[in-house]
């Protein structure tokens, strides 16, 4: 997401989280959830944040980062590896 790095002055890598809950993308779009992120046992692990579905950025505020979700894609259990965009800092 070049406009996404460059809005947030960062260079693009690559960064992969445990999501750590089911989460199912009932659309045929990439969706790109808010998450919050923690340190488990030596693994960055992510919970998705609630949001009110109305496009409204200022869950972001809260969020650690993004994860990406292709269309149709079922994340079944926690543990699945997800790609993740951080928005801040990873390490506190």
């Amino acid at each position: 997401m070049p406009w996404l790095n460059k809005s947030l002055g960062t260079k693009s890598s690559q960064f992969t989280v445990f999501l750590k809950e089911p989460f199912v993308n009932k659309t045929d779009l990439t969706l790109f959830v808010g998450v919050k992120t923690r340190i488990e046992e030596g693994v960055l692990c992510a919970n998705t944040l609630r949001t009110s579905g109305s496009g409204v950025l200022l869950n972001l505020s809260r969020a650690s980062g993004l994860v990406q979700l292709e269309p149709n894609q079922v994340v079944e259990e926690d543990g699945a590896v997800l790609p993740f965009i951080p928005t801040k800092s990873i390490i506190v």
